[in-house]
C-alpha cells in the first residue's frame, strides 16, 4: 500500500511539473513585439519592389505599412492594438499569417484616401528560423484566445 501510494505521488508530481502553462498575454505581446523589431522591413517575395514595414508606436500598437516602389509608388498605414486582433491562421503560402480583427481598422494611404480593414497579412521574413512562421502564429493565436475567448454552447 505504501509502495502505491509513493509511485502515485511520484506520477502526480511528474505530471504537474511537465504540465505546460500558456504564456500570460502579456508575454505574448511582448515575445510579438521582440520578433516584429528583429524583422522591421520584408520584401513580398511575390511582387518584386513591394515591402511591408511594421514598427511599435509609443502606446504598443503595431503599425503597419505597405510600400509600393512599382510603376506607381505608394504607401498604405495601417495602426492597430494588440488588443483588436480576434484570429489568426496561415495564409496561402505558410510564410505569411492573416490577423482577423474585432472590428473594422482604418488603413490610410499617403493619397489622403482611407479604407476599413477587417484583417492584415503579416509576411515572415524568409531568412529567420525556419519554424519562425509556426512559431509567431502559435503567438498570434495565442493572443486571439485572450482577445476573444471562444463562448461554449450550452447544446
Amino acid at each position: 500500500m505504501k509502495r502505491l501510494l509513493f509511485m502515485l505521488i511520484l506520477l502526480l508530481n511528474g505530471i504537474i511539473l511537465n504540465a505546460q502553462t500558456k504564456p500570460s498575454k502579456q508575454e505574448t505581446i511582448d515575445w510579438i513585439t521582440a520578433k516584429i523589431r528583429e524583422n522591421p522591413r520584408i520584401e513580398d517575395l511575390r511582387h518584386p519592389g513591394v515591402y511591408y514595414t511594421y514598427s511599435i508606436t509609443d502606446n504598443d500598437q503595431i503599425r503597419c505599412s505597405l510600400i509600393s516602389q512599382r510603376k506607381v509608388s505608394f504607401t498604405s498605414t495601417l495602426t492597430f492594438s494588440f488588443n483588436d486582433i480576434c484570429s489568426a491562421s496561415f495564409h496561402e503560402n505558410s510564410k505569411a499569417i492573416n490577423v482577423t480583427f474585432k472590428n473594422l481598422i482604418k488603413s490610410k494611404s499617403d493619397d489622403g484616401t482611407t479604407d476599413e480593414e477587417d484583417s492584415w497579412t503579416f509576411f515572415i521574413n524568409p531568412n529567420a528560423a525556419p519554424n519562425m512562421p509556426e512559431r509567431m502564429l502559435k503567438a498570434f493565436k495565442t493572443l486571439a484566445e485572450y482577445n476573444c475567448p471562444k463562448v461554449k454552447e450550452v447544446y
